[in-house]
């Protein structure tokens, strides 16, 4: 378990968590399933059987997950309602710092990466993949300060994930789970709404 801000292509499994024990040295399994399922996909996506295409289109979508857990958590607890109220610099002054606890809760996002197989110069075909991570945050603490999330601490994380294209189902849902301990810093921070 990492105690760094995870990708999504860590929580899919396309990459290796570097913190396991065991070095990270060979593919991570989700790849290899990834594979197997994209070899056996629908006529649909039959261009995948050409030589080099699947492995780089495998290198594609894990580019398209690079979107951190602390990114995708920010943006939706920014537009949330009991944070909404630290926007306002006259109710929550811009030289006070607030730390705010949340309680368990769930987050789902979904993304929708595509990729275009071309060849000889030609589109060939052009492949939606569709994701969903179901991430529960239990012990997220949120810094806030002039209107501005400007650090958090994930606590602990476990996402469900699916992923598919063209109807055939990729990753299945898996439970992941992480204890992201260190704060995140989030620069100049993420402006609150209100």
């Amino acid at each position: 378990m990492s105690d760094a801000d995870v990708p999504l292509n860590l929580v899919f499994g396309f990459e290796r968590d570097p913190a396991a024990a065991d070095g990270g040295g060979e593919s991570p399994p989700a790849l290899f399933l990834v594979r197997q399922a994209l070899e056996r996909a629908p006529a649909a996506i039959a261009a995948l059987s050409m030589p080099g295409v699947a492995p780089a289109l495998l290198l594609e979508l894990a580019k398209a997950l690079r979107t951190t857990l602390g990114e995708i958590a920010t943006t939706a607890w920014s537009k949330r309602g009991e944070i909404r109220k630290y926007g306002d610099p006259k109710a929550y002054p811009p030289n006070v710092t607030h730390e705010v606890s949340l309680y368990e809760h769930k987050l789902e996002h979904s993304i929708r990466p595509s990729v275009t197989v071309s060849y000889a110069g030609r589109e060939i075909i052009k492949i939606v993949f569709v994701g969903t991570a179901t991430l529960t945050f239990d012990g997220a603490m949120l810094v806030i300060r002039g209107g501005r999330l400007r650090a958090v601490r994930l606590g602990d994380v476990t996402a469900e994930v699916a992923l598919s294209a063209e109807g055939a189902e990729l990753v299945t849902k898996q439970l992941k789970q992480w204890k992201l301990r260190s704060e995140l810093v989030l620069g100049n921070g993420v402006t609150i709404p209100h």
